[in-house]
C-alpha cells in the first residue's frame, strides 16, 4: 500500500493561513461557513485558485497586499513619497525651502496663471478617480469589492494624472523666482507635492458630492426600470463607510514613478507592505511574498487531500501540472511554451521544488508551523 501524503487539520500553518491570508482576502473569507475556517469548505480547493490577487502576488497594486495596509501604513507610505519628492530640490529648511515656498505662493496669486489653472484641474481630476469606486459602495455598502476592471481603471487614471503633471512641470511659468533654480525633476517634485496636498484637502468634500450623486442617480425611476430594480438606495455618510483608501496609495506611487531614475525611488505598495509587516526593510520582498504563497498552496493541498488520496509524489505532480499555483510574474507558465519538451522540463523543475517542500512540511514539523517559521526567520519580530 502506498504511503498517503497527509496534512493534519491541526497543522499550525493552516491556522496561520487563516490569520495572515484569509482574514484579509474577501474572496477567500467567503468560504468560511458555520464557524469553520475557509480551507474546510468543500469547494475551497476547486474555487480558491480562481480568486483574484492570490497571496504573494507581485502586482505592484495587488488588492490583497493593499488589504494588509492600516491607516498608519498608508500615512507612512505617502509620507515617504513626499520625502522622496523633496530630494530633487533638497535645501536647508532655514534657507532654500522658505524661498521656494514664497516663489510658489507668488505664482498662485497670479489669477492669470495657466499653470495654476491646469494644476487645479488636475487636483479635481485626481478626486474624480473615486467616482466609480463610490458607486460600488453606494450599490452594495456591505459587500463591495474592487474587481480587476475597476482596479485597471483606477491605475490608468492615476497614470494619466502623473503624465499630465509631468507636462505641466515643463511650463515656462516655473522660470520664476527661486523656482527657476530647480532642474526638471525639482520642478516636478514641487508640483507633485502640491498636488498630493491639495488632493487630500479637497477629497472629503468631493466624496460627499460623488456619494450624493450616485444615490440620486441610482434612485432615478427610469434607471430603476431599466435595471429592473425597485429597491431604493439610502444615503450613508462617507465616515460610516469602510471604503479603502486604495486610490491614495496608487495615485501617490504613480506620481513618484515619474522620477524612477533617481536614487531612493520608493518601492511599490505591494513591495512596501510585505517588508513593513515583517519588520524587515532589508529583506527581499519576493522571499517574503513567496512564503504567503506557500501558505495558500498548503491550505489548498489540505482541502485537496481531504477529498482525494495521494502520495507525496502524486501530490507534487498534481500541483506541478497546474499553472494556477504559479501566478507570480517571474514564474514561467506551461501555457507559455508550444514545445512539449520545454513544458516537460518546466514541469519537472516545479515537481522537484514541490517535492522538496512537501517533504520538509512532513519531516520538519515545529510548534509554529514550518512555513510560518520561515516567515519568522525573515522577520525582525513576530507577526
Amino acid at each position: 500500500m502506498k504511503n498517503e501524503y497527509v496534512i493534519s487539520a491541526d497543522d499550525p500553518d493552516l491556522s496561520e493561513f487563516e490569520r495572515l491570508v484569509a482574514d484579509f482576502h474577501p474572496q477567500l473569507t467567503k468560504f468560511r461557513k458555520d464557524g469553520k475556517p475557509s480551507y474546510e469548505h468543500p469547494l475551497f480547493f476547486h474555487e480558491a485558485p480562481t480568486a483574484n490577487w492570490l497571496p504573494g502576488n507581485d502586482d505592484d497594486y495587488c488588492l490583497f497586499a493593499y488589504s494588509l495596509f492600516n491607516k498608519t501604513h498608508r500615512d507612512n507610505y505617502i509620507l515617504g513619497c513626499h520625502k522622496f519628492l523633496e530630494t530633487p530640490y533638497g535645501r536647508k529648511q532655514d534657507k532654500g525651502i522658505g524661498k521656494l515656498k514664497s516663489s510658489f505662493e507668488e505664482l498662485v496669486k497670479n489669477t492669470n496663471s495657466e499653470l495654476i489653472r491646469q494644476l487645479s484641474l488636475l487636483v479635481e481630476e485626481s478626486c474624480a478617480i473615486w467616482t466609480d469606486l463610490i458607486r460600488e459602495y453606494v450599490i452594495n455598502p456591505d459587500d463591495a469589492y474592487i474587481d480587476s476592471e475597476l482596479q485597471n481603471w483606477i491605475i490608468d487614471k492615476c497614470q494619466k494624472v502623473s503624465d499630465k503633471l509631468m507636462d505641466i512641470s515643463k511650463s515656462d511659468e516655473l522660470e520664476f523666482g527661486e523656482l527657476k533654480t530647480l532642474d526638471s525633476h525639482g520642478r516636478y517634485g514641487v508640483l507633485a507635492k502640491v498636488l498630493i496636498q491639495e488632493y487630500q484637502k479637497l477629497l472629503p468634500s468631493r466624496i460627499k458630492v460623488f456619494t450624493a450623486f450616485w444615490v440620486a442617480e441610482l434612485n432615478d425611476k427610469k434607471l430603476k426600470m431599466a435595471e429592473g430594480n425597485s429597491k431604493s438606495v439610502k444615503y450613508i455618510p462617507f465616515k460610516t463607510r469602510k471604503i479603502p483608501q486604495y486610490i491614495d496609495v496608487v495615485l501617490t506611487h504613480n506620481l513618484v514613478k515619474q522620477l524612477k531614475s533617481r536614487e531612493g525611488m520608493p518601492s511599490s505598495p505591494c513591495d512596501y507592505i510585505y517588508k513593513v509587516i515583517n519588520k524587515n526593510k532589508k529583506a527581499k520582498s519576493r522571499d517574503l511574498r513567496a512564503q504567503y504563497r506557500w501558505l495558500f498552496i498548503k491550505a489548498c493541498l489540505y482541502a485537496f487531500l481531504k477529498e482525494y488520496s495521494a502520495t507525496l509524489t502524486d501530490t507534487a505532480r498534481q500541483i506541478a501540472s497546474d499553472d494556477a499555483f504559479f501566478y507570480m510574474s517571474d514564474m514561467k507558465k506551461l501555457a507559455d511554451y508550444e514545445n512539449e519538451v520545454d513544458r516537460e522540463e518546466l514541469e519537472e523543475v516545479r515537481f522537484l521544488d514541490l517535492k522538496n517542500n512537501l517533504s520538509a512540511w512532513a519531516n520538519k514539523k515545529s510548534e509554529k508551523g514550518y512555513i510560518y517559521g520561515q516567515i519568522l526567520l525573515n522577520s525582525k519580530d513576530q507577526i
